[in-house]
Protein backbone atom coordinates (compact mmCIF):
# COMPACT_ATOMS: atom_id res chain seq x y z
CA UNK A 1 0.00 0.00 0.00
CA UNK A 2 1.38 3.45 -0.71
CA UNK A 3 1.12 6.51 1.41
CA UNK A 4 -1.84 7.90 -0.60
CA UNK A 5 -3.62 4.78 -0.08
CA UNK A 6 -2.47 4.62 3.89
CA UNK A 7 -3.07 8.25 4.20
CA UNK A 8 -7.06 7.47 2.82
CA UNK A 9 -7.53 4.35 4.89
CA UNK A 10 -6.74 6.37 7.71
CA UNK A 11 -8.79 9.22 6.99
CA UNK A 12 -12.02 6.45 6.15
CA UNK A 13 -11.33 5.33 9.65
CA UNK A 14 -11.16 8.83 11.27
CA UNK A 15 -14.29 9.83 9.72
CA UNK A 16 -16.14 6.64 10.65
CA UNK A 17 -14.94 7.72 14.35
CA UNK A 18 -17.24 10.79 14.06
CA UNK A 19 -20.11 9.21 12.67
CA UNK A 20 -23.41 9.36 15.60
CA UNK A 21 -23.44 5.89 16.21
CA UNK A 22 -19.19 5.91 17.30
CA UNK A 23 -20.02 8.89 19.41
CA UNK A 24 -22.73 7.18 21.24
CA UNK A 25 -21.11 4.14 21.49
CA UNK A 26 -18.06 5.54 22.98
CA UNK A 27 -20.56 7.84 25.66
CA UNK A 28 -21.18 4.24 27.00
CA UNK A 29 -17.06 3.84 27.64
CA UNK A 30 -15.56 3.74 30.96
CA UNK A 31 -14.71 7.32 31.34
CA UNK A 32 -10.63 6.41 31.43
CA UNK A 33 -12.11 4.95 27.79
CA UNK A 34 -13.70 7.48 26.99
CA UNK A 35 -11.12 9.96 27.85
CA UNK A 36 -8.49 7.62 25.91
CA UNK A 37 -11.07 7.93 22.71
CA UNK A 38 -11.29 11.15 22.01
CA UNK A 39 -7.90 11.87 23.00
CA UNK A 40 -6.52 9.27 20.35
CA UNK A 41 -8.99 10.53 17.58
CA UNK A 42 -7.74 13.98 17.85
CA UNK A 43 -4.24 12.43 17.65
CA UNK A 44 -5.17 10.49 14.76
CA UNK A 45 -6.30 13.22 12.76
CA UNK A 46 -3.30 15.66 13.45
CA UNK A 47 -1.10 12.45 12.52
CA UNK A 48 -2.94 12.54 9.04
CA UNK A 49 -2.60 15.62 8.79
CA UNK A 50 1.75 15.61 9.05
CA UNK A 51 1.99 12.23 7.64
CA UNK A 52 0.55 14.20 4.43
CA UNK A 53 2.66 17.02 4.80
CA UNK A 54 5.88 15.34 6.35
CA UNK A 55 8.95 15.28 4.25
CA UNK A 56 8.65 12.25 1.87
CA UNK A 57 12.08 10.47 2.31
CA UNK A 58 12.25 10.11 6.21
CA UNK A 59 8.76 8.80 5.87
CA UNK A 60 9.19 6.22 3.30
CA UNK A 61 11.82 5.04 4.86
CA UNK A 62 9.95 4.72 8.47
CA UNK A 63 6.75 3.53 6.67
CA UNK A 64 8.30 0.81 4.49
CA UNK A 65 10.17 -0.37 7.91
CA UNK A 66 6.67 -0.69 9.56
CA UNK A 67 4.55 -1.55 6.94
CA UNK A 68 3.30 -4.75 7.31
CA UNK A 69 2.64 -3.53 11.59
CA UNK A 70 1.02 -0.67 10.14
CA UNK A 71 -1.43 -2.54 7.22
CA UNK A 72 -2.02 -4.79 10.35
CA UNK A 73 -3.38 -2.57 12.82
CA UNK A 74 -5.46 -0.79 9.40
CA UNK A 75 -6.79 -3.75 8.94
CA UNK A 76 -7.57 -4.63 12.29
CA UNK A 77 -9.44 -1.21 12.95
CA UNK A 78 -11.52 -1.54 10.06
CA UNK A 79 -12.76 -4.96 11.19
CA UNK A 80 -13.44 -3.26 14.73
CA UNK A 81 -15.63 -0.56 13.73
CA UNK A 82 -18.05 -2.87 11.90
CA UNK A 83 -19.07 -4.26 15.38
CA UNK A 84 -20.34 -0.98 17.54
CA UNK A 85 -20.24 -3.33 20.21
CA UNK A 86 -16.65 -3.48 20.35
CA UNK A 87 -15.62 -0.15 21.28
CA UNK A 88 -13.76 -1.00 24.10
CA UNK A 89 -11.46 -2.91 21.78
CA UNK A 90 -11.60 -0.34 19.29
CA UNK A 91 -10.11 2.30 22.04
CA UNK A 92 -7.22 -0.15 23.02
CA UNK A 93 -6.69 -0.86 19.06
CA UNK A 94 -6.70 2.78 17.73
CA UNK A 95 -3.91 4.26 20.86
CA UNK A 96 -1.58 0.83 19.21
CA UNK A 97 -1.91 2.05 15.62
CA UNK A 98 -1.69 6.07 16.92
CA UNK A 99 1.90 4.81 18.93
CA UNK A 100 3.17 2.97 15.56
CA UNK A 101 1.67 6.85 13.60
CA UNK A 102 3.67 8.30 15.81
CA UNK A 103 6.54 6.28 15.43
CA UNK A 104 6.57 6.96 11.63
CA UNK A 105 6.09 10.64 11.69
CA UNK A 106 8.81 11.20 13.71
CA UNK A 107 6.97 12.71 16.50
CA UNK A 108 7.40 12.43 20.27
CA UNK A 109 4.07 11.22 21.74
CA UNK A 110 3.48 14.58 24.74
Amino acid sequence: MNREEMIGKLRAIEKRLYEDEWVDAVKQLEPAQRDQMVEDRSRLTDLIDRLGSAELETIRTRLESHADELNQGIARLEHDLQKIEQAAEVVRTLTRAIGLLTKIVGLQRV
